[in-house]
C-alpha cells in the first residue's frame, strides 16, 4: 500500500498551474506580521500562516480530480479519494510564496501511516514538485517531532529553465494517529520558506510549536 500511496503522490505533486508564474518572480519581502488560522476539526489542530496568503482551493481540488480521472483501476481511484487538500494558500503579488496542506487518511487507505512510512512518501513528493518547476536538488531527510507526533522534514531547490530564478521548497509530514499530514512550502526566497515553515501549529491539549524548526532548514 505504501508503494501505491507514493505513486499517487508523485503523480499529484504539490505544484500545479502556479509554476509558469515563477518565470517572472520578483524579489519579495518577508511575510506580513498579520496572520490567519486554519482549523482542522478532523485532525484537531490549528495552523497559523501569513494573512497575505490567499486561499485557493481550486488548484489542488482540480489536480486531485484530474489524477482520479486519469487513474487506471478501481484501487488507485479509491486511494486518490482518500487524499484531501484542506488548505492551499498563495501570494503572487510581489514574488511567489505558497503553502499546501495535504491529508492522507490512513483508515480510508487501509494503512497505518506511522512514522516509519514517512520517508517513502516525502522524498518523491518534494522531488516531483521541484521537477515540475525546473531542475531539482533535494537535501537529506531530517527526523524530529511535533507535539509528540513523529515528523520528517526535507528541503530542496529547483533551477527554473532559461531563467536565473531559483525556487526553494520544504516539505514536512507528520504521523498523526493512522493519518499522515503533510505541508509543502515554496518561494523564490530561501528565507521566506524558512519563515513560512516556522509558523506554529497547535494540536488540542498541546502548546503551539513551529511546524519545522528553522534549525532544520538551510536558511535561518
Amino acid at each position: 500500500m505504501t508503494a501505491l500511496i507514493t505513486s499517487i503522490m508523485i503523480m499529484l505533486g504539490f505544484v500545479h498551474s502556479s509554476a509558469p508564474a515563477l518565470q517572472q518572480a520578483a524579489a519579495m519581502p518577508s511575510p506580513a506580521p498579520a496572520t490567519k488560522t486554519f482549523h482542522s476539526a478532523d485532525a484537531h489542530f490549528d495552523y497559523t500562516y501569513p494573512a497575505n496568503l490567499a486561499v485557493d482551493e481550486k488548484i489542488m481540488t482540480d489536480a486531485l480530480k484530474g489524477e482520479k480521472d486519469k487513474a487506471e483501476g478501481d484501487v488507485k481511484k479509491a486511494a486518490i479519494g482518500c487524499i484531501t487538500t484542506p488548505l492551499t494558500a498563495m501570494d503572487e503579488s510581489n514574488g511567489f510564496q505558497m503553502v499546501v496542506v495535504i491529508r492522507l487518511d490512513g483508515t480510508c487507505l487501509g494503512a497505518d501511516l506511522a512514522g516509519d512510512t514517512l520517508p517513502a512518501l516525502i522524498t518523491p513528493m518534494m522531488t516531483e514538485s521541484l521537477t515540475r518547476i525546473g531542475t531539482p536538488t533535494v537535501d537529506k531527510t531530517k527526523n524530529y517531532s511535533v507535539s509528540g507526533n513523529s515528523a520528517i522534514a526535507l528541503s530542496g531547490t529547483a533551477a527554473v529553465k532559461d531563467s536565473d530564478t531559483i525556487v526553494y521548497g520544504a516539505v514536512t509530514c507528520l504521523s498523526v494517529g493512522k493519518d499522515a499530514l503533510c505541508w509543502e512550502f515554496l518561494s523564490d526566497k530561501c528565507a521566506t520558506v524558512s519563515s513560512l515553515a516556522a509558523y506554529p501549529i497547535k494540536f488540542e491539549g498541546k502548546e503551539p510549536e513551529p511546524l519545522i524548526p528553522t534549525t532544520l532548514l538551510p536558511c535561518k
